[in-house]
C-alpha cells in the first residue's frame, strides 16, 4: 500500500523522475538528486535544518542514518 501511495505522489510532482537509492524508491530532481526516498514502509526526506527541526517534532519521525540502514540490509 505504501508504494502505491509514494508512486501517486511521484506522479504529481512535476520535473522529477523516479529511481532508486541504496536499493529503495527515490524521487530525484531532473539533475539526478535525490530528495525522497521510499523503503519499507517509511518516507525519508532530504530537508534543511530549519525544516528538520520542525519535522522532529512530529511523532514518528527520526534522523535517517544511512551508514545504520545499509549495514541493517
Amino acid at each position: 500500500m505504501g508504494e502505491n501511495i509514494f508512486n501517486e505522489i511521484t506522479d504529481t510532482i512535476p520535473n522529477t523522475i523516479k529511481g532508486k537509492m541504496f536499493g529503495a524508491l527515490c524521487i530525484k530532481a531532473l539533475n539526478g538528486k535525490a530528495g525522497v526516498m521510499y523503503h519499507k514502509g517509511n518516507m525519508i526526506f532530504k530537508l534543511t535544518k530549519a525544516d528538520e527541526k520542525i519535522a522532529l517534532l512530529l511523532n514518528g519521525t527520526k534522523i535517517f542514518d544511512p551508514i545504520l540502514w545499509m549495514a541493517a540490509l
